[in-house]
């Protein structure tokens, strides 16, 4: 009985790491998105900003 209260364990916990990692993954994802979308804000802002000095 014991032996099988281990072997969930176990199981319970392999299962939480691989979902933390697939969570990391998906927070990376969502994090590299977020940061190109500031980073075109950024320009788009920079470019109405410089565009009249140019012209």
């Amino acid at each position: 009985e014991i032996e099988t209260f281990l072997r969930k364990a176990i199981q319970e916990q392999r299962r939480s790491e691989k979902d933390m990692e697939r969570n990391r993954k998906k927070s990376l994802r969502q994090l590299l998105l977020a940061s190109i979308f500031l980073i075109l804000l950024v320009v788009l802002i920079t470019l109405s900003v410089v565009k009249p000095w140019i012209y």
